[in-house]
């Protein structure tokens, strides 16, 4: 945390730092690097061939209209959490309006917890 000295002109303090520009990129993931390392974790449970397919998947996941059955949640921390579960999809906008994560719930065989179970429970 940056505090601000009252003795300095306002005029000549330099500006918060700001760590959620996405300037020159337009992608919804906070950086480039973000949208591949989710590409290369989560774009074949959606057939994606590219980062750029992924992505559009998930920007109209999480920023278009609620699909008809599907839930959001808004988190204490403001993030939005989506789940739609005809198709097992999940995702998290940040607060900042970047998607933190787009991916297809599945199960870990050695738990009982269901795909909904996991998405009330990140919504906590």
């Amino acid at each position: 945390m940056r505090f601000i000295d009252k003795a300095v002109p306002r005029c000549l303090q330099h500006p918060p730092l700001v760590y959620n520009l996405n300037v020159g990129n337009i992608v919804p993931f906070k950086h480039r690097y973000e949208l591949e390392r989710h590409f290369a974790r989560h774009g074949q449970e959606f057939n994606a061939t590219t980062a750029e397919e992924y992505e559009e998947l998930a920007d109209e996941f999480m920023t278009g209209a609620l699909r008809d059955g599907a839930e959001e949640c808004v988190r204490n921390n403001g993030d939005l959490v989506r789940f739609d579960s005809r198709t097992s999809e999940f995702g998290i906008r940040g607060v900042a309006g970047y998607i933190r994560t787009f991916m297809i719930v599945v199960p870990l065989p050695s738990s009982r917890q269901t795909a909904r179970q996991y998405y009330l429970s990140v919504c906590g």
